[in-house]
């Protein structure tokens, strides 16, 4: 078998993991449509690649820089995803849409080292669970450095158990109203 790193299709749907730099450079890379069994992909992994949809529904990890540069249309996330590393979006142009099919609640929990590893940062219409500029009440503790950067819901309602805001949390979001609860104690 000889391995065309343009034509990712042989890889099948058993591909769990993809390393540091793995896809790097590959810049006449457009498709991998063995994306959707992914949980892990290692930094850089695909820096300066031009995929244009991403289906990354069991996506769990992304590392630093993991899709800098690169050109997309789609990105789809499932429920599973929890972390991105630092940069995991940098530089990348913005795409048309970001779906999210889990809650957003456990979208704030999620962990965001920078603004640029939220993909909601660089989506023009961001869907959580199908559904986009809705009213949100958000009812985790905490909702986590970055959680709902550039977030596209109309009105924004913490719960009384939210106790603490992290530090850009609710930044560039697109709420016209945001109601604080009576349990945050940080902000």
């Amino acid at each position: 078998l000889v391995w065309n790193p343009y034509d990712c299709s042989e890889l099948g749907e058993s591909l769990e993991e993809i390393g540091n730099y793995a896809f790097s450079y590959c810049n006449k890379l457009t498709t991998f449509d063995s994306l959707k069994s992914v949980k892990y992909i290692g930094d850089s992994a695909f820096y300066q690649v031009k995929l244009t949809e991403l289906d990354l529904t069991s996506l769990i990890t992304i590392g630093e820089q993991g899709f800098s540069c690169s050109t997309m249309t789609k990105v789809t996330l499932g429920n599973n995803f929890e972390s991105a590393g630092n940069n995991a979006f940098y530089f990348t142009k913005n795409y048309a849409e970001l779906y999210y099919l889990g809650e957003l609640n456990d979208w704030v929990s999620m962990e965001f080292v920078n603004s640029y590893s939220n993909p909601a940062y660089k989506a023009d219409k961001i869907y959580y669970n199908g559904q986009t500029g809705m009213e949100v009440t958000i009812t985790a503790k905490e909702l986590r450095p970055f959680s709902l950067y550039c977030a596209d819901v109309s009105k924004i309602t913490l719960s009384d158990d939210v106790e603490v805001i992290g530090k850009y949390a609710l930044a560039r979001t697109k709420a016209t109203e945001i109601v604080l609860g009576s349990g945050v104690k940080e902000v």
